[in-house]
């Protein structure tokens, strides 16, 4: 009987099938890509209050109009006719910025903040379709904003960048931010899913503070302070990540560290706040989602993949609401591309002193530190690795067996055991094949 050696097509065949398996169980959504994804929990609010004196059809017209500028924005209006609900729910609103007078406008947003619109005329007569068209139109679009639509689908990032009257730090800022950029440049290729397009910075000048006062109180800029620059990065669709920087907090240590996160894993340990911080009102129309689709290579808007985005940020002990601000790795690992899981183990005493002995005889391995260079600032190096005593078990997600041994496998370990077995099957079946047995 003569045997037939298997072919380079069976071995290239066996290659690609392992490597489908694997790219199955890898994550196929980077940090960058979430922000892509709307949840409907992004929603502002426009809450127009007419006086007394407006007429009936008015409230008619502000809907009507409303329907047609915010159609695929992420806003929504309320309108509250003080003549015909005197005691409307939403009144109390008006207290907190200390509206006296109406007809009056405000934009709520969804972490409960409030801001003021600016509504033509002092009185209900003054208040035309005209001045609601300008009203609703100007909250959902500006110049900006538009502008941020057209980089972020192609950019890795877009720092946005609000100039004070300090030229100084203004150009300090403005350094720090394009340094960042470089860093960043560098690691782009290496990161799960690469961009091709470098960060880009969006400059808002002081002369244009008023017309893009929305924008730059939605990423949670403070209006108020003009000796100061503030800068904020923002991914996806127009969301911010992590929090705004002010003044001397704008670092290029601090900014490429914050940038590096965009490029990672969206499975890995990160703190999801991070990943679904607030959003610009805009508009996201048809357009942009076509477009969006051809570049990221998935739908945000199907409804799996929402479950699924959902799903990933809900887990863990960095869900939204729990630890908001914390994270279990640290901005200097995963600039390096660093990252860690926690595996439970049990070692006897046999194997941990057979282990120390081992790694008496050996040269120990270099780990990172921190040595300073600029004020505020650090970059790794390398001393030797000092060996600690294995730790007791804490992991809070794992669950005792019925007898209260040894941990029960999680669900996900077991789904990952049997395509690894299906995986293992189907590939011996097809080198058996091909030698021909």
């Amino acid at each position: 009987m003569v045997k037939r050696v298997p072919g380079q097509g069976t071995r290239i065949a066996s290659v690609v099938f392992f490597g489908l398996i694997g790219l199955a169980l890898a994550c196929k959504y980077s940090v960058r890509d979430v922000g892509f994804v709307d949840l409907a929990e992004d929603q502002y609010g426009v809450y127009l209050f007419l006086s007394d004196a407006a007429k009936p059809s008015m409230s008619r017209d502000a809907k009507t109009i409303a329907t047609a500028t915010f159609l695929e924005s992420n806003l929504s209006l309320q309108v509250a006719h003080l003549g015909e609900e005197p005691e409307h729910p939403s009144l109390w609103m008006t207290n907190e910025l200390e509206i006296k007078s109406f007809p009056a406008a405000l934009l709520r947003s969804p972490d409960g903040r409030s801001l003021r619109l600016p509504l033509a005329g002092s009185n209900a007569g003054a208040v035309t379709e005209d001045d609601l068209w300008n009203l609703m139109e100007s909250t959902v679009s500006s110049a900006k904003r538009e502008q941020l639509l057209s980089l972020v689908l192609d950019a890795f990032a877009v720092v946005v960048l609000l100039e004070s009257n300090d030229s100084e730090q203004n150009a300090a800022a403005s350094t720090a931010i394009d340094g960042a950029i470089d860093s960043i440049k560098e690691l782009m290729p290496r990161m799960p899913k690469p961009v091709d397009t470098p960060p880009i910075v969006l400059t808002v000048s002081t002369e244009e503070r008023d017309a893009e006062a929305i924008m730059l109180w939605s990423l949670g800029f403070d209006l108020d302070l003009t000796d100061e620059p503030q800068a904020a990065i923002v991914i996806g669709r127009g969301r911010r990540l992590g929090p705004p920087l002010q003044g001397g907090l704008i670092t290029r240590t601090k900014m490429q560290q914050m940038m590096a996160l965009i490029g990672q894993d969206c499975e890995c340990d990160l703190d999801r706040s991070w990943m679904q911080g607030p959003m610009v009102p805009l508009r996201w129309d048809s357009d942009q989602q076509r477009l969006a689709y051809d570049k990221l290579a998935f739908d945000a808007e199907n409804p799996l993949v929402k479950a699924e985005i959902s799903r990933i940020l809900a887990r863990g002990p960095n869900a939204r609401g729990e630890t908001a601000g914390k994270s279990d790795v640290s901005m200097d690992a995963l600039f390096l591309g660093y990252s860690e899981e926690r595996v439970d183990t049990a070692v006897s005493e046999t194997s941990a002193s057979a282990v120390s002995a081992s790694m008496d005889a050996e040269e120990p391995a270099p780990v990172p530190s921190v040595e300073p260079t600029e004020a505020g600032e650090s970059l790794a190096t390398f001393e030797p690795l000092e060996v600690q005593p294995p730790a007791e078990k804490t992991n809070p997600d794992s669950e005792e067996g019925p007898e209260g041994g040894n941990p029960a496998i999680p669900l996900t370990l077991l789904v990952v055991l049997g395509l690894g077995c299906v995986a293992l099957i189907g590939g011996a079946i097809v080198i058996v094949r091909g030698a021909g047995v």
